[in-house]
């Protein structure tokens, strides 16, 4: 059936908002090596952008270097692909990782991106804490503030 085709749907307020929310680390926060440069929350997407130093903070895993020279790769690969990263809203059941991948390293430090779908601004936006945990149980909360 080809035309003009119109639905009623209800939707709660609070999803009708489709600016991007943006966030910072909460002043001069940063966590073992680790610097949030950039958080921001879209209906359908929270996209971060950080600095990590996998052996300062405790985040990378040792063996991957061993198997990194092996493989022909470079090990910060190997740890990004270990790492989870997690949007914890005021206490509530975290939200999780989708995509991540890393543009470039020097000096051991990874300029990485991360992705969690379906944000729906979260919850409670003015909580938000993310939340990086490596396969080897090292985890690192980083407080956001909403700018």
């Amino acid at each position: 059936m080809s035309g003009s085709w119109s639905f009623d749907i209800d939707i709660d307020e609070k999803f009708g908002e489709t600016a991007a929310l943006s966030y910072a680390p909460v002043e001069s926060y940063e966590a073992q090596g680790n610097r949030v440069t950039s958080v921001t929350v879209l209906p359908t997407v929270c996209r971060i952008e950080a600095l990590i130093d996998f052996d300062k903070s405790g985040l990378g895993n040792p063996e991957n270097a061993e198997r990194a020279r092996e493989m022909g790769t470079n090990p910060i690969k190997l740890d990004i692909l270990e790492l989870n990263v997690y949007a914890v809203v005021d206490g509530m059941n975290p939200y999780g990782l989708w995509s991540s991948g890393y543009t470039e390293t020097a000096g051991g430090i990874a300029s990485c991106w991360f992705e969690i779908e379906s944000s729906m601004y979260f919850d409670a936006p003015e909580k938000l804490t993310l939340r990086l945990e490596s396969i080897k149980g090292t985890s690192i909360d980083i407080a956001l503030t909403l700018n």
